[in-house]
């Protein structure tokens, strides 16, 4: 399971946070009336996080916080790239980090780096790759539904996108 959240606009968090914390600090996107309160919906970027689960146990240690929708945007273009090709990254917005993912025929790598030291690795099913795409899925889904004016100028092609890599 994956989940997306926004950061609350009362606050501005350094790099990370700590699990026990996190409930002060975000709010899931598809809480649409609170983000449509909360979140200048003409603004470009908007600063939040994700959470990756399997089976109940979180993948990555801290919470890193970025751009969320860029984010998203560069996890599509990953998955995208992984059709066919082994390895594909893409930076984070605001952090000094990349978010690298390795295919092999039973295994998907997900690694958060800074220049050449890793901060997070694990290795998941392949089927987590769909997880992946369910998770941009819901994000792009909430955001339209937000009225989030960044990816309403772009939800046709994104839905495109995403309609593609399911089959």
């Amino acid at each position: 399971m994956i989940r997306s959240y926004f950061l609350k606009p009362q606050y501005d968090v350094g790099l990370s946070v700590a699990d026990s914390t996190f409930d002060q600090y975000f709010f899931p996107t598809n809480h649409i009336e609170e983000a449509r309160k909360w979140l200048p919906l003409g603004q470009p970027i908007f600063l939040g996080t994700f959470r990756m689960f399997i089976e109940d146990e979180p993948l990555f240690d801290r919470v890193y916080i970025d751009s969320i929708d860029s984010f998203w945007f560069g996890m599509l273009s990953a998955l995208e790239a992984l059709q066919t090709e082994t390895e594909a990254s893409f930076p984070f917005t605001y952090q000094p980090f990349d978010f690298q993912l390795n295919r092999n025929e039973q295994t998907l790598t997900l690694l958060l780096s800074h220049d050449s030291s890793e901060l997070e690795r694990c290795a998941v099913p392949l089927s987590t790759m769909n997880m992946l795409l369910t998770g941009a899925e819901e994000f792009f889904q909430d955001c339209h539904a937000i009225g989030l004016t960044v990816i309403d100028a772009e939800y046709q092609e994104i839905t495109q996108r995403i309609e593609r890599l399911k089959k």
